[in-house]
C-alpha cells in the first residue's frame, strides 16, 4: 500500500470504482479494510 494517506485513499477509491463497475455493493467489510489501512 502507498505510504501516504492520500495515496491509500486514491488506491481504495480506484478499487471501489472497479468493484462498483463489476456490480459489487458497498458493505461493512469495506469500512473495516479502510480502518485497518489507516492504522
Amino acid at each position: 500500500a502507498p505510504d501516504t494517506r492520500s495515496g491509500r485513499t486514491a488506491l481504495l477509491d480506484g478499487v471501489e470504482e472497479r468493484l462498483l463497475e463489476a456490480g459489487a455493493r458497498p458493505s461493512a467489510s469495506g469500512s473495516k479494510l479502510q480502518h485497518v489501512l489507516e492504522l
